[in-house]
This record gives structure tokens, sequence and C-alpha cells, in this order.
């Protein structure tokens, strides 16, 4: 009797787990912007971009074709982006928590990814094959441009726990 409780118990904690969240494909890229002193820099408006790289075969990727190209946004710019794609029940859910989680505390340029633009998606035969994308930020200053490199631990997960986030460092960009 013992064992089949604890079966129950254990399937009925591992239901709690399966649970898909509002967030679930979803990925961050935070970014800080800072001048030479270390101070936070509000940039021009099209000027900080994540961009990819080093994909030949972009063109062949399903849902997310091509290089992708995106702006990084500031707090209420990135938010209301998300409210006009998702709803503002998933941007009203997620600026909470990244508030929480003091994301928007570190960081001042944002710019969220889907699965497709996460993961480039190609068809195989009747399968596909998953190939992770890779990325730079771009930033642009008159004459000036600086590129970095994503590393793939700037690439948070939205739809784990808040683990994820606990020891949060946003990527910083310095002028």
């Amino acid at each position: 009797m013992r064992y089949i409780i604890l079966f129950f118990a254990v399937i009925g904690f591992a239901e709690l787990y399966a649970q898909h969240c509002p967030y679930d494909g979803g990925t961050l890229v935070a970014v800080k912007l800072v001048g030479a002193n270390g101070q936070a820099i509000d940039p021009l408006k099209d000027t900080v971009y994540l961009v990819e790289i080093e994909n030949p075969e972009a063109g062949l990727c399903t849902y997310a074709e091509g290089l992708l190209k995106m702006p990084l946004l500031n707090a209420t710019a990135y938010f209301n982006f998300r409210k006009e794609k998702y709803g503002a029940g998933y941007s009203e859910g997620l600026k909470t928590r990244l508030k929480n989680m003091k994301v928007t505390d570190k960081a001042n340029l944002f710019v969220g990814l889907n699965q497709a633009e996460r993961t480039c998606m190609m068809k195989k035969g009747n399968d596909f094959e998953y190939r992770k994308r890779k990325f730079v930020i771009t930033y642009h200053a008159g004459n000036k441009k600086i590129s970095i490199p994503v590393p793939d631990d700037a690439i948070r997960a939205l739809c784990t726990d808040s683990k994820d986030f606990i020891n949060f460092k946003p990527l910083v960009i310095k002028l």
C-alpha cells in the first residue's frame, strides 16, 4: 500500500513539472550598454542589434528564415512590443517576473527570441535537424561599429525556474 501511495505521489509531482509556462520556448538576451566610466547609456533608436552569424544555410530554417537581425529595445519598448505581439497578460506577467528577479534593474536593453529564432530547424528527410544559432551584438555610433559575441549562457530561457536568473548578469558592452 505504501508503494502505491508513493507511486501516485511521484506521478503527481512529475505532473506539476510537465505543465507549460506562457513563455515556453522563449529566451531573453539582456544587455547593459555602458560608457567609459561604467554609467548606463541609453542608445539612439536603431543602433543596437542582435545579429545572427555563421549560418550559411539560414535560408533553409523553418519559421524564422534567413539570417536574423533584431533591434535591442529599452524596457518600456520591449514590454510594449511583447504586449502587441502576445497580449497584455503575457507582457505584464513577464514584466513582473523580470522585475522580481532584478533583471530590469541590471540591464537596459532587451531582445526576446522565440524557439525558431533561437534554434534553426531544417527539414531533413521525414524529420528535422536542429542547430543553435550564433549571435553577436552590434552597436553603431557614427563611424564606429562594435561587435560583441553573445555566449550561449547570455541567452536565457524564460520558462525555467528562477534559478536561471538568481545570479543574473547582463552582457555588458562598454563603449
